[in-house]
């Protein structure tokens, strides 16, 4: 089903706070819904990075061959902002991809 990932990079010194700091984060995410000006913002930088990674031709062509393959539709990319323009709540996405109890941290330094 696959897999959400986060990334925080900080001292090695640090490394317990920067754990704690993303817990708080996952935390207040299961306990609140996120203010429209955060909701906007990350719709913002996933979009723009989508588009970003598109703007190759071997990219737009390996993004195709691989949403055909997956059975949606080698055009399905092209839709992708809209989709993403379309959410206005977090919270059932939240709930459906975050679980504490099953988290893995990996630390590399």
């Amino acid at each position: 089903p696959g897999f959400f990932a986060c990334y925080i990079a900080c001292a090695p010194q640090k490394k317990e706070q920067a754990f704690k700091a993303l817990d708080d984060q996952f935390k207040r995410l299961l306990c609140e819904e996120p203010q429209a000006p955060e909701l906007e913002g990350a719709k913002n930088q996933i979009v723009g990075q989508h588009l970003a990674g598109n703007q190759r031709s071997l990219s737009q062509a390996m993004t195709m061959a691989l949403m055909q393959l997956y059975g949606v539709g080698a055009d399905d990319f092209l839709k992708y902002s809209a989709r993403v323009n379309q959410v206005t709540k977090l919270r059932p996405i939240i709930n459906k991809v975050v679980d504490l109890e099953q988290a893995v941290r990996v630390s590399v330094g």
